[in-house]
């Protein structure tokens, strides 16, 4: 059993470190020239949300040309009046309203497509509207696309605050970036995040759109890219300054719904990337599953301890080695959360393929 473990251990570190240096490949230059961008943001009652975080959309620094669509989607609330005082002293700020939801479609898919139906421009840039924008975000997705792109893929980022399930909550987006941005990478892109991402026209009409998934809760982000051919040019986007920032579930049932419904798509994957992910969580699961075997087996639990030990120091390197903001406070805890992790996925990702997923706008 000590080489199972030693072996897991191994493994799943190599895989950790090749997803990682994969997440700062950059694919051969392809220049082309800038290009206006649509921005596109789908909202359903959420009034609070867009009078907080317009000032950081509208505020990008970006000299080219772009527009913000905001489509709002059956909204009851003040979210139209919010928009019309900004609309006052921003021209560029669009305001496209959904009244009823046409059957066989999801809320906010729904959404997204009339607002990529009336966007001025070839090439979409999206997040969602609980998040406000780093600064240089458009200047980022811009400078991706000037070199060759057809799919960006940002760090949609968690704010954080006291509390074990926001350490949780962060640790699971850390591990879900390096997984997606770590495949792109390397050639495999398998999902994105909504909250940042940018992709041509011409490439959502390759990928089909989503005809294949138009009905599903979740999946806007992560089916879409999920279908992406082999020809498509993926770029990572990890610089500081284009990050999207939003809050963590404050509840352990709004955080478990949400985790539900990012599940709910995984059944709909390509199985080249289900394959992978197997790998790759299998491997931690046997980690832990022979180390508490050798842990009541051996005669000597030190070595059991060494081999922990280092497998906690080498999660703290790729802590350090990805850069990624927001995570220093987590290293002292990251040994617990790596387990806490696990458990996650062995309870909620089997659940969210089989419990219909929820949603506030349906």
């Amino acid at each position: 059993m000590w080489w199972v473990l030693v072996s897991a251990a191994v493994l799943h570190a190599l895989m950790t470190l090749w997803l990682v240096k994969g997440a700062k490949r950059k694919p051969a230059p392809l220049p082309l020239p800038t290009a206006p961008i649509s921005v596109i943001i789908a909202a359903h009652n959420e009034a609070s949300n867009l009078a907080a975080h317009l000032p950081s959309w509208l505020g990008q620094d970006h000299a080219g040309e772009w527009e913000l669509i905001v489509v709002l989607d059956r909204c009851t609330d003040g979210s139209k009046a919010v928009l019309e005082s900004f609309q006052k002293d921003n021209p560029r700020l669009r305001v496209e309203e959904v009244h009823a939801l046409p059957p066989g479609w999801s809320p906010k898919k729904h959404a997204l497509d009339r607002g990529m139906t009336i966007a001025k421009h070839q090439r979409f840039a999206f997040t969602d509207a609980d998040c406000e924008l780093e600064a240089g975000w458009l200047r980022g997705i811009d400078a991706a696309f000037c070199q060759g792109a057809d799919l960006v893929l940002g760090i949609g980022a968690l704010r954080s605050s006291p509390g074990l399930l926001n350490a949780l909550a962060r640790f699971e987006t850390w591990m879900t970036a390096i997984l997606y941005t770590g495949l792109a990478g390397r050639g495999l892109p398998y999902m994105g995040v909504g909250r940042n991402m940018a992709y041509t026209r011409a490439f959502f009409a390759q990928a089909g759109g989503f005809a294949s998934h138009q009905n599903r809760l979740s999946g806007d982000d992560d089916l879409l890219v999920n279908s992406a051919g082999p020809g498509s040019r993926v770029q990572v986007m990890l610089e500081p300054g284009t990050h999207s920032w939003s809050n963590a579930p404050r509840t352990w049932k709004a955080w478990r719904q949400q985790k539900l419904r990012h599940h709910s798509a995984a059944p709909a994957y390509r199985w080249r990337s289900k394959l992978i992910l197997v790998g790759f969580h299998g491997l931690h699961a046997i980690f832990y599953l022979s180390l508490i075997l050798v842990l009541f087996c051996s005669a000597d639990p030190a070595w059991v301890a060494v081999v922990w030990g280092c497998r906690a120091v080498f999660s703290v390197y790729m802590w350090e080695l990805t850069g990624w903001q927001n995570r220093n406070d987590l290293l002292l805890i990251s040994p617990l959360l790596d387990f806490m992790y696990l458990l996650y996925l062995i309870v909620i990702g089997p659940a969210g393929m089989v419990l219909p997923p929820k949603w506030k706008g349906k």
